[in-house]
């Protein structure tokens, strides 16, 4: 079965991609917009939709929202990320898979949920970087096929 929708545990994401969050608060602003457009290009290119949810450990919660089509759920603070990801997933499972990243220590606990494939985040960041690059590469191959191509026309 195709996945329908992919729910990230932000934070624990974050964690694990360090690329992103380079000496910064990974609960700040600023990385979490480069946590959604880094995703949003993965959308992109995969055209699944995805659901990332975040703490509510930032003053600026109405900043985080971005022009992409990838879906920040932003929490009160004092929520807690696993309860309101099943929450979410028991809704969304009656359309398809889900497919849920979460860190490695909720691996297990996350399975167990129906409608669901369990992916920990370090398994996913290496997808999204490889998906990306891959598609940078078929880009600039045909890139280069259509100036080619333009040249010997002209």
């Amino acid at each position: 079965m195709a996945v329908e929708r992919i729910v990230v545990d932000g934070p624990s994401l974050l964690e694990r991609c360090p690329g992103l969050a380079a000496g910064k608060n990974s609960a700040s602003t600023a990385v979490r917009r480069e946590l959604l457009a880094w995703l949003t290009r993965y959308q992109d290119v995969t055209g699944t939709p995805i659901t990332v949810v975040f703490d509510g450990q930032t003053d600026e919660l109405d900043e985080v929202v971005p022009e992409s089509g990838v879906e920040p759920l932003l929490l009160p603070p004092g929520q807690n990320i696993l309860h309101a990801m099943q929450r979410l997933v028991h809704r969304l499972a009656a359309r398809g898979s889900v497919q849920v990243v979460c860190s490695a220590a909720h691996l297990a606990q996350v399975a167990a949920w129906p409608g669901t494939t369990a992916v920990s985040c370090e398994d996913f960041a290496r997808t999204v970087q490889s998906t990306l690059d891959a598609f940078e590469r078929e880009m600039l191959r045909f890139n280069s096929q259509e100036r080619n191509r333009f040249l010997r026309a002209s």
